[in-house]
């Protein structure tokens, strides 16, 4: 016996209708995360890199320091970075970071210098 394919539509119009709409909203949604991570990206760095200028750091120091200051004080990343970049920006540095930036200073057992590099 011969049967007929089905020829009802497995979506309504409404749905097939929606479908692009929900993948517009969340393209959108997608491209604001990504705007916002590569702001955020871009202060760290920022910061990565005051903190490489004051200090003489390796960018690997730099983001150690970034890192372990973060934890230390109870600061979100973002957050300190965005003040670290401040303080290269105007000069003007919150006497508690003052204070947790010579401390971490003081924990650090060598950092290169020029005579480090001088020597062949």
């Amino acid at each position: 016996m011969c049967t007929l394919p089905d020829l009802e539509p497995e979506e309504s119009a409404e749905e097939f209708a929606a479908e692009p709409q929900q993948e517009v909203a969340r393209l959108k949604a997608e491209v604001d995360d990504l705007h916002r991570a590569l702001q955020t990206n871009a202060v760290l760095d920022q910061a990565v890199g005051v903190l490489m200028a004051a200090g003489r750091l390796t960018p690997e120091q730099g983001w150690d320091a970034l890192r372990d200051l973060s934890g230390r004080m109870d600061v979100e990343c973002q957050d300190l970075a965005g003040s670290i970049v401040a303080w290269g920006r105007d000069g003007r540095l919150p006497t508690d970071l003052r204070a947790q930036l010579r401390a971490w200073d003081r924990r650090q057992v060598h950092r290169p210098t020029d005579a480090d590099e001088a020597v062949p």
